[in-house]
């Protein structure tokens, strides 16, 4: 697994903050760009090669998308 962390710069988001970005591979063999969700710094809470867990984050529309927390 490989993380990054970034900011968005769009105004629409200046509250968000700084959010990772991570490629997360599953047990089952599928690679996933997602985010890492569920830590209070992005930039110093999580690392390459952590364990972490799904959680589905609702979307409009009935969409749910997969978001990972450290587990």
């Amino acid at each position: 697994s490989f993380s990054v962390v970034r900011q968005n710069r769009n105004p629409a988001f200046k509250d968000l903050g700084a959010y990772a970005v991570a490629f997360v591979d599953l047990d089952e063999g599928v690679r996933l760009m997602t985010n890492v969700v569920g830590v209070n710094d992005p930039t110093k809470d999580i690392s390459v090669g952590m364990r972490v867990k799904v959680q589905w984050e609702d979307q409009e529309g009935g969409i749910s998308l997969p978001l990972f927390a450290p587990a």
